[in-house]
């Protein structure tokens, strides 16, 4: 019979009817969340301070003026010192849309990977606040052997430099780290704090096998009163 057949048995003598009503929706609205703000709301420029370069260099260029640039800096003290800004650092600049042109609304400057300060440029009174990005826990898997160090080795596999001086302390009594061997081998388990899939906190070690003198090496971590040890597969 056909599969035509079986879905005019289905809906009587009637074919089904086409529907010649087809509605085009939008697509939902996604907004880019960023700071506390909807950053598509914005135009956005970025940057990074520059070698003695302070806070009027970056603010001037965007017409913010002097007394308002003044304001923020006398106003901040207390939540952030303007005069602390370092080389390096990531800022952005927030101007609102204008037919006379953009006005800058709001400077972030981020003091570290985790933490940015915002300046309202037109709230002068109270012009700056800190703020906290939001971070993810993830759960990260590495295994390596050994060729030259462990310090390199973590780094060819892509695991966090400092993963070595949590290995070297959680073995201190039962490794000498400076005698490990061609061929030595490992796998962890650790979890890290990221930021969009960047590592922004110290590595904390789950579990750990350590190849070493023909012998495997196993500590897993285990809360007890309050604090992290490290016990081997027999609970020792």
């Amino acid at each position: 019979l056909g599969l035509g057949a079986v879905l005019v048995g289905c809906h009587g003598d009637k074919a089904p009817e086409s529907s010649t009503n087809i509605h085009n929706t939008e697509p939902a609205y996604v907004p880019n969340m960023k700071y506390g703000f909807d950053l598509n709301k914005y135009i956005v420029e970025e940057g990074e301070v520059q070698k003695n370069q302070v806070l009027s260099e970056i603010l001037s260029p965007f017409g913010v003026g002097a007394s308002v640039i003044d304001a923020v800096a006398r106003n901040s003290k207390e939540v952030f010192d303007v005069r602390k800004i370092r080389p390096n650092k990531k800022w952005r600049m927030l101007l609102t849309r204008a037919e006379t042109g953009n006005t800058p609304a709001y400077f972030i400057y981020e003091s570290t990977r985790k933490n940015y300060f915002v300046f309202d440029l037109n709230e002068l009174e109270e012009p700056c606040y800190k703020g906290t990005h939001p971070t993810q826990k993830e759960i990260k898997f590495v295994e390596g052997v050994i060729n030259s160090s462990l310090y390199q080795t973590l780094e060819n596999v892509g695991a966090p430099h400092s993963l070595t001086m949590e290995m070297a302390s959680l073995y201190a009594w039962t490794i000498d780290f400076y005698r490990i061997q061609q061929d030595d081998g490992f796998q962890v388990l650790y979890e890290v704090e990221t930021i969009d899939g960047q590592n922004v906190s110290e590595p904390k070690v789950l579990a750990c096998d350590f190849y070493h003198k023909d012998r495997n090496f196993l500590a897993y971590s285990f809360k007890k009163d309050g604090r992290i040890e490290f016990y081997d597969e027999e609970g020792g």
